[in-house]
């Protein structure tokens, strides 16, 4: 994707300001580094259509970001994701994604959430 990235292009601009960050945001994710993957994500969640993917595939991202802001202890974006979804898509799941925040708010109260915003992998500094 690197490669892909430094061409010109349609295909090589969709790599670098979609795709190089959606594949920072997924190894942030894998990587446990939760707020530097939903910060990773966010930016480019709207315009990422771009890609042609499905309802479902864009969804995903919505969905990766709520999963790290539950997993970095942040209620506040994690509901606000969940908002967007439930006017976009509104299914029980959100609800029930709704129910996991409320639950996971009372289990981590006394933590304090991650706040390491160091970028990652390679990807980035690429596009330095």
């Amino acid at each position: 994707m690197l490669t892909a990235a430094q061409r010109v292009g349609s295909n090589a601009g969709m790599a670098r300001h979609v795709g190089l960050p959606l594949a920072d945001g997924f190894a942030a994710f894998a990587n446990g580094k939760h707020v530097a993957a939903f910060d990773a994500i966010e930016p480019v969640r709207d315009t990422a259509n771009g890609f042609g993917g499905s309802h479902a595939q864009r969804d995903l991202l919505t969905l990766k970001m709520i999963e790290a802001a539950m997993r970095q202890g942040d209620a506040r974006r994690a509901r606000h994701c969940i908002a967007e979804r439930r006017t976009h898509k509104p299914t029980a799941w959100s609800e029930r994604l709704l129910a996991r925040v409320a639950e996971g708010t009372k289990a981590t109260q006394r933590r304090k959430p991650e706040r390491n915003l160091v970028s990652v992998g390679s990807a980035s500094a690429a596009r330095a």
